[in-house]
């Protein structure tokens, strides 16, 4: 007899795996150094990076946050995490309707 948490696991696979096929994904790499710059779904820019000399991350943005990253003596130091506060109200939407 199957457990209730495997049939969880199969509904979701059958509800998220054919809507992952359907968009188009593209990936914009740095010419010389081969490094991730932009990614796109469909038409739409999801992520953008930045880099230091030492292709080190010093950005991440995307639609909904901003992080930037502070490295002292190549070593990465701190974190600053921005969100944008439209997110809030999606995710407690989202989980009232559960």
């Amino acid at each position: 007899m199957m457990k209730k948490g495997n049939i969880l696991i199969y509904l979701a696979m059958m509800v998220f795996l054919p809507a992952c096929e359907e968009e188009d994904i593209g990936i914009i790499y740095g010419k010389p150094s081969g490094l991730i710059h932009q990614v796109w779904f469909d038409s739409e820019l999801a992520y953008e990076f930045t880099y230091n000399e030492a292709d080190q991350v010093v950005e991440e943005k995307s639609r909904f946050h901003y992080t930037l990253h502070n490295y002292r003596n190549g070593r990465l130091v701190s974190s600053d995490f921005y969100i944008d506060p439209r997110v809030y109200s999606t995710i407690a939407t989202f989980w009232m309707q559960l």
